[in-house]
């Protein structure tokens, strides 16, 4: 996906960044299969793939809303992303090496503020809804409503271990970019994995 963006995306980098930084807003969805891989080893099952290719199946409905919401949130961070390009370069949109430059130098300090700060808000909010909302309605066939309510009292109760983990998602993830995205086929897994441990850890199965 990533080769494909940047494929037909090379001629307008403003578009190319936020397609790429929408990927964040959206692995929590797309690493269903990778919940679905954890739960059969935890139940002592040998891993298959073809359960783990239809598991949105087992509470479709709730899925659905859930990807609507992340979805509109992508499409609004996507113009948000390109009105700030818009923005802070009167002088045409930037090439990849400009816009690379500047994010690492801090060249540009107010562009490179406000492109991270919006960015960094949308992420929080769909970290939040989405920290454990997924695999709830994965396991316990939870609403999506519910779930996301859940989530966002789950990171509210464990500020800085959410913190943490937030923080790893984001180094593991700027991995896999700056490796020209081959690196997500390890790190991406790794956290799929991660975030069912880490949902097991703050809701135990006995939990209501």
């Amino acid at each position: 996906m990533g080769w494909a963006i940047v494929f037909f995306y090379s001629h307008a980098y403003s578009l190319t960044v936020a397609l790429i930084g929408g990927f964040m807003l959206l692995g929590p969805g797309l690493a269903m299969g990778l919940y679905g891989l954890s739960r059969q080893r935890e139940a002592g099952e040998v891993p298959r793939l073809q359960p783990s290719l239809t598991i949105w199946r087992v509470n479709l409905s709730n899925l659905g809303i859930f990807a609507l919401v992340t979805g509109v949130v992508f499409l609004i961070w996507a113009r948000a992303s390109m009105v700030v390009f818009a923005v802070f370069y009167s002088s045409g949109l930037p090439t990849a090496d400009d816009f690379l430059r500047e994010l690492l130098a801090f060249e540009n300090a107010e562009f490179v503020i406000a492109y991270l700060f919006i960015g960094g808000c949308f992420a929080a909010f769909i970290f939040s809804i989405s920290v454990v909302a997924v695999p709830l309605m994965l396991d316990r066939d939870k609403d999506a409503i519910s779930a996301m309510l859940l989530s966002l009292a789950t990171v509210a109760k464990n500020p800085l271990p959410m913190l943490l983990w937030a923080a790893l998602i984001v180094s593991l993830a700027g991995i896999g970019f700056a490796t020209a995205f081959t690196g997500l086929v390890v790190t991406i897994p790794v956290l799929g994995h991660a975030t069912w441990h880490a949902y097991r850890a703050l809701i135990p199965p006995t939990a209501d």
